[in-house]
């Protein structure tokens, strides 16, 4: 089985910066099963390689604002005053800044659908009586949408917060040397380290946390109902 880079992302991978020498290989590509041209991309790159070709230092981002960049020099020049100097690519990629943009890039559907469905099932009436009573938008908001939309929100965010903290690939790829995740962490007692009951009990540690949020979520709705039925 052959791996090689797939001609439609080597300009990004082309434009991409240099990994740290510290980090893993960029497991970017399509697989050639048995050399047949049968192309399969691999599994859960396709997000993180979205993020690299905008995230890099020629990538979408850094190129409009350098083109902006460009344009505002022009127009300086045109009125007369003194041109901007060379535009210096913003460090968007390996950092904290690029996880947290490659993290909510991958989750936000999680927490968007969620919170689509509690929105659609709210009873418009109630907002329409709140803003003729005299309550502007700003308070209707946060006095009748957020309230009823409670269930909805904190469904999202339990969604979003158990793979968000399980997320290894995410980090690994766009994070730098600095910017480590527990489930990096869980990998390097694994592998670098060997310190195997380390990892395990790190692991132990996750599956606690995500059983925890959810008991809360399920103690939250349990309350939630009691109170509507009036025990």
């Amino acid at each position: 089985m052959a791996v090689v880079p797939a001609p439609s992302l080597l300009p990004a991978l082309l434009k991409a910066e240099p990994r740290p020498a510290d980090r893993s290989p960029l497991l970017v590509g399509d697989v050639d099963f048995g050399g047949k041209g049968e192309w399969s991309p691999l599994p859960g790159t396709r997000h993180e390689v979205d993020s690299l070709a905008v995230l890099a230092q020629q990538g979408f981002v850094n190129s409009t604002l350098g083109w902006i960049w460009a344009k505002s020099s022009w127009l300086m020049t045109a009125v007369g005053l003194q041109p901007l100097g060379d535009f210096q690519p913003l460090p968007l990629l390996y950092n904290n800044f690029a996880v947290v943009v490659g993290l909510v890039y991958v989750h936000l559907p999680f927490m968007v659908l969620p919170l689509y469905a509690a929105l659609d099932r709210l009873d418009k009436s109630l907002m329409e009586a709140s803003l003729d009573l005299g309550a502007g938008h700003l308070r209707t908001l946060f006095s009748i949408v957020v309230p009823l939309a409670m269930p909805g929100i904190v469904s999202g965010v339990i969604i979003t917060f158990v793979p968000a903290l399980g997320s290894y690939l995410t980090p690994d790829l766009l994070g730098g040397t600095d910017s480590q995740m527990i489930a990096n962490v869980i990998e390097r007692q694994f592998k670098r380290a060997n310190d195997w009951p380390f990892g395990a009990a790190l692991s132990f540690l996750l599956m606690y946390a995500t059983f925890i949020a959810i008991a809360i979520r399920a103690y939250t709705a349990g309350k939630g109902e009691a109170g509507a039925h009036g025990i």
